[in-house]
């Protein structure tokens, strides 16, 4: 496992509605690690994270188009 893997995953967790709830420790991070790796590569739709990224560059956007 790389260190950008991880970096991938945990951010993909902390986005994700249950899985946020759920990863609030370390330990818990490195339990689930693999099953959060699967369900990251496979997720459907957009992340809260990845929602918020393109909201967010659509904003900056329409403020330098002003």
């Amino acid at each position: 496992m790389l260190l950008a893997d991880a970096r991938r995953v945990l951010l993909w967790s902390q986005s994700n509605d249950f899985w946020s709830k759920n990863i609030l420790s370390m330990p818990k991070f490195r339990e689930k690690f693999d099953q959060l790796a699967m369900k990251s590569k496979g997720a459907s739709g957009s992340s809260t994270l990845e929602r918020n990224l393109q909201r967010l560059a659509a904003m900056r956007a329409q403020e330098e188009a002003s």
